[in-house]
């Protein structure tokens, strides 16, 4: 038995939908039969339109009362498996089964091999008869194939691309991939009428972009008379979105950057400045280290491509600090030293020190007079308790110096002998200056 193709010519004059059944129904009692005359095929087709023929042999006639019985052995061919099945005489052809074929569309009855002669779904089976059952496979495509999916199918041992125009077959198996844009993802594929018979595999491609493909078949479901069926593909994806993070000294703020988007510039950043350092800002950096030889990003030019947290880097200047002498006396009496390269340096009272910076601060009263101690020396802006190898008080400078001085006149006790050495008058409040003479009020001796 060989295989025919059916044209549009055939599907043109014969209508699969007139009166034929799958399932058995109770036959109507008639007398007439109704003679059908054989389509031509008209030319070759592609291999969408594979026909299939089923026999179906009548054999053996036997008498059960008035009843005449027929034993019928349906042959499916390549398609099904072989049936046997009792009709009584009288029945219509539309009677038997035309059992759905999936990835097929029954096209009729035939009496003969090639597939020209129809018999009418009418015709009242009373004779032995072979009748062939038509099949034709179904047309399956793709009504739209989106932007970014790619389909191949083989044509022997080459690949050849699917289109919109390419008709598939049942069980017919694709490759179907599609591309996902970097910094991209997938929010929506739907694929109907095909199942996936492979694992999916993953490409990564020179530009960033991943490739996701497998093996498909075709299983497209179609209602029983459809001659071709379209198969489903939607496939959409969405920009990525990254958070951008500015990390100033552990205060944080985000942006939502989408891909290969620039970032929003912000006002720059402060940090307060402490004892020892300023800081101003330089810039952003990737290295959390952020320190002042990081290298920098530039945010004019500084695309996201993921999730990223930017450090800001500050350039630090030791502080500044000057000398404030609280004092009514001349400055002469308190001498500020520095420490330059191990040598002690004098400085002038508005001379500049930096955090850090080692003094000595020492007081040289004017002729007479004598430090108040109690309430001269340095009352802020140092570190006290060092002392450098001569065994001199020195202090480290940490924010602004404050000095103050104060002297009183120098107090002298005199005592006044006579010649053989005995005391005649001690005046112990005898300030620089003073006569000797004027103090000394005993008698004369």
């Amino acid at each position: 038995m060989s295989n025919k193709i059916i044209g549009q010519n055939n599907e043109e004059e014969f209508s699969p939908k007139k009166k034929q059944t799958f399932g058995v129904v109770k036959p109507k009692k008639s007398n007439k039969t109704t003679k059908v005359a054989a389509v031509a095929v008209a030319g070759a087709m592609v291999l969408a339109a594979i026909a299939v023929p089923t026999v179906i042999h009548f054999s053996g006639k036997s008498k059960t009362g008035n009843s005449d019985v027929w034993t019928v052995t349906i042959n499916y061919g390549e398609v099904g498996t072989n049936k046997t099945l009792t009709v009584k005489a009288g029945d219509k052809i539309s009677q038997i089964t035309a059992e759905r074929i999936p990835g097929y569309y029954f096209a009729g009855y035939c009496e003969d091999e090639d597939l020209t002669k129809y018999l009418d779904p009418e015709t009242i089976i009373n004779e032995n008869k072979t009748i062939y059952l038509n099949y034709i496979a179904i047309k399956y495509s793709f009504e739209n194939i989106p932007e970014g999916i790619n389909i191949t199918t083989l044509d022997g041992q080459e690949k050849v691309s699917v289109t919109e125009d390419t008709k598939l077959f049942y069980n017919q198996e694709i490759n179907l991939s599609y591309t996902v844009k970097a910094g991209h993802h997938l929010t929506n594929l739907k694929i109907t009428g095909l199942e996936q018979v492979s694992d999916l595999q993953l490409i990564n491609n020179d530009d960033n972009s991943l490739t996701y493909s497998s093996n498909y078949v075709v299983k497209g479901f179609s209602s029983d008379d459809a001659r071709e069926v379209n198969l489903g593909l939607n496939y959409t994806q969405d920009v990525n979105i990254y958070t951008l993070t500015f990390n100033n000294e552990g205060e944080i703020t985000t942006q939502n950057v989408a891909y290969n988007e620039l970032a929003q510039i912000t006002t720059n950043p402060s940090k307060e400045k402490d004892p020892q350092y300023e800081y101003s800002f330089k810039g952003w950096t990737l290295n959390p280290k952020a320190d002042e030889d990081s290298e920098l990003v530039n945010l004019n030019t500084f695309h996201v491509t993921e999730n990223t947290t930017l450090y800001a880097v500050y350039t630090k200047t030791l502080r500044t600090y000057y000398i404030n002498l609280d004092s009514s006396y001349p400055t002469e009496c308190v001498v500020i030293s520095r420490l330059d390269n191990n040598k002690w340096v004098e400085l002038k009272h508005d001379a500049a020190l930096h955090y850090g910076d080692f003094i000595t601060v020492s007081f040289v009263p004017t002729i007479g007079n004598s430090v108040v101690e109690e309430r001269s020396g340095i009352t802020s802006g140092v570190k006290v308790g060092f002392v450098d190898t001569n065994g001199k008080n020195m202090y480290m400078v940490t924010g602004e110096v404050a000095i103050s001085y104060e002297e009183q006149a120098s107090k002298f006790t005199i005592t006044y002998t006579n010649e053989a050495g005995e005391t005649l008058a001690t005046v112990t409040t005898a300030e620089y200056g003073n006569s000797i003479a004027t103090l000394y009020t005993g008698t004369t001796p």
